[in-house]
């Protein structure tokens, strides 16, 4: 169990694409501080004094089984995807991406698979914070 949460930890890496496209007229610029000054700060893992903690794994188990689609099963297509999301100050996911996947026909699974997932939040400074992870999901077919 270490071993899964380690290497789904040291999975998660810093978004590399901008956030916000960049502004085409002064008057844009303003509006786009205005908005960037609402949105609370997301974090990436490497920024936070304690990471994200996944509260309910067993849900999180009892999902995958769930919703593992059975045509897929049948076939024993297997494989990982992985899912960039941020963790919010209240522990909920918000901003699911999908970022590589093994078969694209696990990816709708795997989003609902990650909405019965909530979090211990990330912290700074003893703060709760946006905190922005990527967590592998791994469909296997045992026999």
């Amino acid at each position: 169990m270490k071993r899964v949460l380690i290497a789904a930890l040291l999975l998660s890496a810093p978004t590399l694409r901008a956030q916000t496209p960049a502004p085409a007229a002064s008057g844009d610029v303003a509006r786009a501080a205005a908005a960037s000054a609402e949105k609370p700060r997301t974090y990436d893992l490497t920024e936070v004094d304690v990471r994200p903690v996944p509260l309910n794994m067993e849900a999180f188990a009892a999902a995958l089984r769930h919703l593992y689609p059975p045509e897929l099963r049948d076939a024993r297509v297997q494989g990982t995807v992985y899912v960039q999301m941020v963790v919010t100050e209240q522990g909920r996911v918000e901003e699911v991406e999908i970022i590589r996947t093994a078969d694209s026909r696990l990816n709708a699974a795997s989003l609902k698979v990650i909405d019965s997932l909530r979090f211990q939040p990330g912290r700074v400074g003893g703060q709760a914070v946006r905190t922005r992870l990527t967590l592998p999901i791994q469909w296997s077919v045992s026999d």
